[in-house]
């Protein structure tokens, strides 16, 4: 028995022998002593990482990386945009080479950058001319055009700017209520199903609700008044998976709970965790930590574990084929409420993301079968105190974190079990080309399985490049692209799909 004990526990020690030496995290002392950089707006742009952060000198400016080297300014710090370190939402997105952003001068306020990777930072939309700038947040890109709120004298307004045509066009406009700032704490952006942009919004007549911009009918509506009347149903943890829409929700009946929205018909309910009124999905209106992901045809999320005065928020899982819903780990270890877990990413075949462990912060990883995990780093620590705004580049995450030796800077978390191609190649599946062969447009469907910037080429038959999709993100999910070739001659085709220079995917199209 003694034998078998020493066994037991000589095996546990190398197992976390081998989770050290597979992990390995590493740090950029932008800021250098103990003074926070809070680095924030990550953005993998061509071959570099660029985010904004504060130096001893400079405040709150851009800054670039390749992974290498240390992170250096971009451009003349006296000239250049400040990016306010208030951004709500995604406050960059790039579009057809060019990187697009909600930054500041005193001269405009906050209004819209871009920054072409090698020229000087540049204005590109001064929407609210003068110093109180227009405030442009939730940046999205759609069919080659950028989507994004502003806000001026508490009233929401949400755009629709085409930097080929330079024309801006001013949606709310379309709705026959008023769009309060209720937007700008809800959304985090804009949700794009199908040919609908979703987003939440509060008017006076139904409180906060889910409403879309259908982008054919150029009309923005209720999608549904969840919780009706004037009380709000507050959507929030918004998230695109499978081209279907989730989010939680509050009504009168259930509390707040997760639903599903398919972009045509009304929202569905999936979820009576806590049966009755009681929040099976913890709501904090001042808060948005709460988060949905898909992964591996499940929905994770956190809920409450019972309806005692202090719950415990837990990883839940929600399997959409089977309608399930089952607790997958109670890592609380009857700790009373901790937090949930947040900041999902997938990153290889696995998901990751922050929890406690014990009373501190952590990085865990679960590949959908065995139970979640905590990482330990190869300097031995499993303490990161969070994991904010992770974000892929060349084969690693990076993200913002806390020590009390260096304060708030950039951190860098490798697997070195993942190679660049194995983060590429398993993000991308299920695609399909259809109608093909075909007379008129086809339309490319292609899962990702988180957030990619790609682009798509098509060639004819002498290899002469007749079509090209600009470069732009794609949400987590099932994906659609259409591509014209009605206009193109009878014969074969050869598509291609792009990342980072990279090609995923290859296939063939038929002209009649």
């Amino acid at each position: 028995m003694k034998q078998l004990f020493t066994l037991l526990i000589a095996t546990f020690i190398l197992s976390l022998s081998a989770n050290a030496q597979r992990y390995t995290l590493d740090s950029f002392d932008v800021r250098t002593g103990l003074g926070p950089s809070n680095p924030s707006m990550f953005t993998p742009f061509g071959n570099k990482l660029y985010f904004f952060a504060t130096d001893i000198v400079n405040f709150d400016v851009m800054f670039e990386t390749d992974g290498v080297t240390a992170p250096s300014l971009v451009g003349n710090p006296s000239s250049t945009p400040k990016s306010g370190n208030n951004a709500v939402g995604k406050a960059a997105v790039e579009l057809g080479g060019i990187m697009y952003y909600s930054a500041s001068l005193s001269a405009t306020g906050r209004e819209l950058y871009k920054y072409d990777g090698v020229s000087q930072q540049v204005l590109e939309l001064d929407v609210e001319p003068g110093t109180t700038g227009s405030n442009p947040q939730n940046l999205t890109v759609f069919n080659n055009k950028i989507y994004f709120t502003t806000k001026v004298s508490g009233i929401v307004g949400i755009m629709e700017y085409d930097p080929n045509t330079k024309i801006l066009r001013k949606l709310t406009d379309k709705y026959p209520d008023t769009l309060t700032d209720e937007f700008y704490h809800n959304a985090a952006g804009f949700f794009v199903v199908g040919n609908k942009l979703c987003f939440t919004a509060k008017t006076s007549a139904n409180g906060t609700e889910l409403f879309e911009y259908d982008t054919i009918a150029d009309t923005i509506r209720l999608v549904s008044d969840i919780n009706t009347g004037t009380a709000s149903s507050l959507p929030h943890a918004l998230h695109v998976y499978a081209n279907k829409l989730y989010f939680a929700a509050i009504d009168s009946a259930y509390g707040c709970e997760l639903w599903s929205y398919d972009g045509s018909n009304a929202p569905t309910r999936l979820t009576d965790i806590q049966p009755g009124k009681h929040f099976g999905i913890p709501y904090n209106a001042t808060s948005t930590r709460v988060q949905i992901i898909g992964y591996n045809g499940n929905l994770y999320f956190s809920a409450l574990s019972d309806t005692t005065v202090n719950p415990k928020p837990m990883l839940y899982r929600h399997e959409i084929a089977t309608s399930n819903t089952t607790l997958v780990y109670d890592n609380k270890n009857g700790i009373g409420n901790q937090g949930p877990a947040i900041n999902f990413i997938i990153y290889g075949n696995d998901l990751f993301y922050q929890d406690k462990y014990l009373y501190y912060g952590a990085i865990w990883t679960y590949d959908g079968t065995d139970t979640p995990r905590v990482i330990k780093f190869n300097n031995g620590n499993t303490v990161t105190r969070s994991f904010y705004e992770p974000t892929i580049f060349n084969k690693s995450i990076y993200f913002r974190s806390e020590s009390t030796a260096k304060g708030i800077e950039l951190y860098k978390f490798t697997d070195s079990v993942v190679g660049i191609d194995d983060v590429k190649a398993s993000s991308l599946t299920s695609i399909v080309a259809y109608p093909n062969p075909t007379t008129d447009n086809v339309q490319l469907s292609f899962f990702v399985k988180q957030p990619m910037a790609l682009s798509v080429n098509i060639t004819n038959i002498k290899g002469e490049v007749v079509y090209t999709k600009l470069r732009q993100r794609y949400s987590g999910g099932r994906n659609m692209i259409s591509i014209p070739m009605s206009e193109l001659p009878a014969g074969m085709y050869i598509y291609s799909i792009v990342n980072d220079g990279t090609v995923l995917n290859i296939g063939k199209i038929m002209m009649q």
